[in-house]
């Protein structure tokens, strides 16, 4: 329960935003509330809450953790955590874009 759950945290979190020109300077705005902040580190996405430093997701090279400890993932989760983080690296350019 505990995968799913994470793994529809993580859904949920990327889930589409949409960025638009906000202001006479053209800067783009992002709509999209959460309560978990993303950052990479290093090739991995890291999700931290914002309540709660200590509670944070993280995912790469097709491995998903909560607060620090690897969730065991069938095949199948695996394949759809690496397809997530995949469409996540197609995003970076875009979000840098975003203010």
């Amino acid at each position: 329960m505990k995968r799913v759950a994470a793994l529809l945290l993580l859904t949920l979190a990327a889930a589409g935003a949409q960025a638009h020109p906000h202001g006479r300077d053209g800067k783009l705005q992002c709509e999209v509330r959460s309560d978990y902040t993303m950052r990479m580190h290093g090739k991995a996405f890291v999700f931290t809450s914002d309540r709660d430093a200590a509670r944070h997701i993280a995912l790469g090279g097709g491995r998903l953790f909560v607060n620090g400890q690897e969730v065991q993932l069938t095949p199948a989760d695996r394949e759809r955590v690496r397809q997530y983080e995949a469409e996540l690296n197609r995003l970076v350019p875009q979000v840098q874009e975003v203010v």
